[in-house]
C-alpha cells in the first residue's frame, strides 16, 4: 500500500505565469527551501479515445467469438465488474484485447508495446503541451510498468519518441505492483537531491495487453474484469528559476516493505501454464494490514550514529530548540512527537498541534489515571484536506475508508476515478488528483493525501509547501498545491487525450 500527501503552498499570492504571459510577469523569488526540495511542475493523465469504450452488454455477445469463451467466466467477470464498482459502459480497453474490437485476443510483446506507445507517449505529449518544457530540457527520466518490462527499456522507448538528450539519466522500474506509482516519486525525490537545478519526467502506466489472461481460471479472470487501460506523467523539479509555475511541492515519503508476508497478488502461470496476474481473495485485509502499518505500526529500528569525536552513546537524535516554551507543554509534546514518530510512519508528521494535544491527553490518561481508553486515532480530516486513494475496487477503497475513518464526501474524487477509468494499476492516484483539479477542488495551502497499495512495499509523503509520495504495498505521499492567491486550481481546457471525468 501506499499513501501519498500533497500539499499547495499557501505563501504564493499571484498567478503561476505560463509560458504564453507577457515577460514582464513579475517572477516569484524562490525560497531558500528550493534547492534541495522537489516541487511538482505539472502532470497529465492519459484518456484513451471514445472507440476503445468497453460495453459490457455488447462485449459479453462479441467475445463469444473467441477461442477462450466460456459463458460461465464472462458472468464471473461481469460481475466482478459490477461488485468492484467499474461503470459498465464506461471504462477503456487497447484494440488487441477489446471484445468489439479484436477477432482473437493478442497479448504479444510486439502488440503490447504498441499500447504503451499510445498511453505512456499520449501522456507524455499532453504533459509537455501544457508546461510548454522541451524534450531537451528534461534531465531525468523515470518510467514504470510492473509486468510489461521489453528490451530496450520503456524508457528508451521514450527517448527514442522525443528525442531527449543523449546524457539523460534514464531508468525503468518493474515488477512492484500498482504501488510503482508513488515509489518511484521517492526516487525522483532522491534523484533531484543528487542533481541540483534538474528537471525530471516521471511517467507511470501499466499495459493491458501484456497483463490479459486469457484461461479459464477465476481468480486470475478477476484481473481481466477490473484493470483497465490508463497512465500519467508529471514534471518535478529544483529549478529556483521554475518555482514559481510549480502547482505541488512533495514534502515527505516515508516507506515499509512486507516482502517477508506471503503475496495475495503475483503473476505467473496458472494450472495450465497461461500467465496471468492472480489476486487473491484476501487482498482486502492485506490492504487494511498495510494501511495499519503505514500509518500506525512500529518501524524497524534506525541505527544511531554517533557525532565524530563524540563519546559513546551521545546519539544526533533531535533535541528541542532552546527557550522558554520548551521548559513546560511543549517539552512534552515535543516528547509525545518523537515518540509517535517511533511508533508510526506518517501520523506524527501530518497532525496539527491540537491533535498532538489530544494524543498527550490520551497518554496521560492511561498512564498516570489509569483509565482504559483505546489507541488514540487522529481525524485526517483536520490535517488533511483531499484524499487520492488507490482506486483497486469498491473493498479496497471501504477498507481504506474504514482503517481512516474518512467521510463519504472525501471517497467521492477516488470512487469517480474507480468508475469512469477502472483499476489502472501504478496511475489510479493520479487520475483522482484529475478530478480534484478538473472540478476545482484545490485551494491554495491545502494538503492532498495519496494512499496506494500493491507489491510488497508501502511508502509516505506529506505536504506543506509539497506532499508526499512512495511506494510499495503501504505509501503515503503528501503534496503541498502551489497556485495564485486564494483562487481555486481550475486548470486549462485539456486537450484530447487528458483525462476528463464524466
Amino acid at each position: 500500500m501506499i499513501i501519498e500527501e500533497y500539499t499547495v503552498p499557501g505563501s504564493i499570492d499571484r498567478k503561476i505565469p505560463h509560458p504564453a504571459e507577457p515577460a514582464d510577469a513579475r517572477p516569484r523569488q524562490p525560497s531558500s527551501a528550493m534547492a534541495p526540495g522537489c516541487y511538482m511542475l505539472d502532470f497529465s493523465v492519459y484518456k484513451p479515445p471514445a472507440e476503445y469504450k468497453v460495453n459490457h452488454t455488447t462485449g459479453g455477445e462479441n467475445a463469444k467469438r473467441w477461442s477462450m469463451y466460456i459463458e460461465e467466466n464472462t458472468q464471473f467477470q461481469l460481475k466482478v465488474v459490477k461488485k468492484s464498482g467499474l461503470d459498465v459502459d464506461g471504462t477503456y480497453l487497447p484494440p488487441a484485447i477489446h471484445p468489439s474490437i479484436a477477432d482473437e485476443p493478442k497479448t504479444d510483446m510486439k502488440t503490447a508495446m504498441l499500447e504503451a506507445e499510445m498511453v505512456m507517449g499520449g501522456a507524455v505529449s499532453d504533459l509537455l503541451e501544457k508546461t510548454g518544457i522541451k524534450p531537451e530540457q528534461i534531465d531525468i527520466l523515470i518510467s514504470n510498468c510492473s509486468i510489461f518490462c521489453p528490451t530496450p527499456s520503456l524508457a528508451s522507448m521514450l527517448i527514442n519518441k522525443f528525442k531527449f538528450r543523449r546524457d539523460i539519466q534514464a531508468y525503468h522500474l518493474g515488477g512492484m505492483g500498482c504501488s510503482i506509482g508513488v515509489v518511484a516519486v521517492g526516487l525522483v525525490r532522491d534523484m533531484l537531491k543528487a542533481h541540483p537545478n534538474s528537471i525530471a519526467l516521471f511517467v507511470p502506466a501499466e499495459i493491458t495487453t501484456y497483463c490479459f489472461y486469457p484461461g479459464r481460471h477465476k481468480d486470475f479472470l478477476v484481473a481481466n474484469a477490473i484493470f483497465r487501460m490508463g497512465g500519467a506523467a508529471m514534471l518535478m523539479t529544483n529549478k529556483p528559476s521554475l518555482y514559481s509555475r510549480c502547482k505541488y511541492e512533495l514534502q515527505h515519503a516515508e516507506r515499509v516493505h512486507t516482502g517477508q508476508d506471503d503475496a495475495c497478488i503475483s503473476w505467473g502461470p496458472d494450472e495450465d501454464g497461461i500467465n496471468g496476474v492472480f489476486l487473491g481473495k484476501d487482498v482486502p485485509v492485506e490492504a487494511g494490514k498495510m494501511l495499519q502499518a503505514v500509518i500506525a505500526k512500529k518501524p524497524p529500528r534506525q541505527p544511531v550514529r554517533e557525532p565524530a569525536g563524540a563519546p559513546l552513546g551521545a546519539g544526533t537524535g533531535p533535541r528541542p530548540p532552546p527557550g522558554p516554551f520548551w521548559s513546560g507543554l511543549g517539552r512534552t509534546l515535543f516528547a509525545l512527537c518523537l515518540r509517535g514518530r517511533r511508533r508510526a510512519l506518517v501520523t506524527p508528521k501530518i497532525m496539527t498541534w491540537g491533535q498532538y494535544a489530544e494524543a498527550a491527553y490520551r497518554v496521560f490518561g492511561k498512564k498516570v489515571l489509569g483509565c482504559d481508553w483505546g489507541r488514540y486515532v487522529p481525524d485526517y480530516t483536520k490535517c488533511m484536506d483531499h484524499f487520492a486513494l488507490h482506486a483497486g475496487g469498491y473493498a479496497v477503497l471501504k477498507g481504506i475508508q474504514k482503517g481512516m475513518s474518512l467521510p463519504t464526501e472525501m471517497m467521492l474524487p477516488s470512487f469517480a476515478s474507480l468508475r469512469d477509468m477502472g483499476n489502472t494499476s501504478s496511475s489510479t492516484t493520479w487520475y483522482s488528483m484529475a478530478y480534484m483539479e478538473r472540478f476545482g477542488m484545490v485551494k491554495q495551502g491545502q494538503r492532498i493525501m495519496q494512499v496506494r497499495m500493491g507489491g510488497l512495499v508501502c511508502r509516505a509523503l506529506a505536504p506543506g509547501a509539497g506532499g508526499l509520495l512512495s511506494g510499495g504495498r503501504g505509501v503515503v505521499p503528501h503534496l503541498h498545491a502551489a497556485r495564485a492567491g486564494n483562487k481555486r486550481l481550475t486548470p486549462r481546457a485539456p486537450p484530447p487525450t487528458c483525462y476528463q471525468p464524466a
